[in-house]
């Protein structure tokens, strides 16, 4: 396939998710008849999008996954952040204790924070077993789980010849997945997965998606995010997992901040310790950030080179841009803005470390053209609010 004309033509485009309709439109003609079990295949009010406080990151393995004073943390972080969910990730149900995990759910719905667990989705996880995932799914919502982390869909955990990646019953497997998770009111987060194809026009609870080489390698370079700004953020949801302190000297601080912004997802996964985010350089920032986005501007850049864009939620407008190789300036035009309209804009900045953080504020309208320096993989956020 072939493209031609901006890249901010590439960059806006909704063509992979528009190949698919709303999903009112597949509900099927006898939709009336059908059972009221049947019906939550296809109705969605309950979907919450929703910003993650997740820490395998940081915390590998069973010994921290399933240690649940330290997963209590975490669901204090999201509470206190206004974050909307906790994951549980990979080792949390060994040695599983029914009664320490109902308890760890209470203290959860205590502080208004909805869990996702991990499951693997093949291996010990129903493994193409449509009663067992029934079963399982069926027992997780008997405790309140509002949604699953599932894995390992390219086939490194398959049993014979057939769930291997992309062949036909993988995407069979993906679909008895999606529809077992609504009639349950759980949202899905597809990992080890394949790249968007616009399902969740269908399945508007497959909310996040990997399919991507994100934090979880630890190595990744800004550059490398900047490419993938143009390739696959393009096709829908990434969990790319940002932290705050960069993981590399690949990265900085300031470009792991925009990664917050740049990448899109209804559950955005914030992968860092507690006492980060209670910096106070940074803590109204991650307050504010939403889960996702009303309006998307592309306001700069080139494979290779660097990558901006704009995102507005209600009334509120943040800026990421992050940078490859090379530092550089660029300019940002601000007529995306209200005409008309003051604004006060926080801007947080690489400094001359790649550890250090600047913050600092500005006065904007939408007749202002500003230039800021990106340092070598450098990345600058913005937040702008109304005067």
């Amino acid at each position: 396939m072939g493209i031609t004309g901006s890249l901010k033509e590439v960059t806006d485009s909704e063509l992979v998710e528009k190949v698919y309709d709303d999903a009112s439109y597949y509900r099927p003609d006898n939709y009336d008849e059908l059972s009221s079990e049947e019906k939550k295949i296809y109705d969605y009010d309950w979907v919450e999008p929703g910003v993650v406080a997740w820490n395998w990151l940081l915390y590998t393995g069973t010994t921290s996954q399933n240690d649940f004073t330290l997963q209590k943390q975490y669901v204090d972080l999201a509470n206190e952040m206004g974050w909307k969910y906790t994951i549980l990730d990979g080792g949390w149900n060994a040695n599983f204790n029914s009664n320490q995990f109902k308890e760890f759910m209470d203290y959860a719905t205590r502080k208004n924070v909805k869990v996702i667990v991990w499951c693997n989705a093949l291996n010990d996880f129903a493994n193409g077993n449509l009663a067992l995932l029934q079963s399982k799914l069926d027992t997780w919502a008997s405790y309140g789980v509002a949604g699953i982390k599932i894995d390992f869909f390219d086939g490194q955990n398959a049993t014979g010849q057939t769930h291997q990646g992309e062949d036909k019953k993988t995407i069979e497997w993906y679909e008895s997945i999606y529809q077992e998770c609504a009639k349950r009111k759980m949202v899905v987060n597809c990992h080890g997965s394949n790249k968007p194809t616009g399902e969740r026009r269908i399945y508007p609870n497959v909310l996040n998606r990997e399919g991507i080489k994100g934090n979880e390698n630890k190595s990744v370079d800004a550059a490398t995010i900047v490419n993938s700004m143009f390739t696959r953020m393009v096709v829908g949801p990434t969990d790319f997992t940002p932290t705050v302190d960069p993981l590399s000297k690949g990265m900085t601080i300031g470009s792991q901040i925009a990664c917050s912004v740049l990448y899109e997802s209804g559950l955005p996964s914030m992968a860092d310790h507690p006492q980060t985010y209670a910096r106070a350089d940074i803590n109204e920032l991650f307050k504010a950030l939403p889960a996702c986005w009303d309006e998307s501007e592309f306001l700069g850049g080139k494979m290779d080179e660097y990558y901006s864009v704009a995102r507005r939620k209600n009334n509120e407008w943040f800026v990421g841009a992050i940078n490859g190789f090379d530092q550089r300036d660029i300019e940002i035009d601000f007529s995306f803005l209200e005409p008309n309209t003051s604004y006060k804009a926080y801007l947080y900045q690489d400094g001359e470390n790649y550890k250090d953080l600047n913050v600092s504020t500005i006065d904007l309208t939408s007749e202002s053209k500003n230039t800021f320096s990106l340092n070598q993989y450098g990345g600058l956020t913005i937040r702008i609010v109304k005067n």
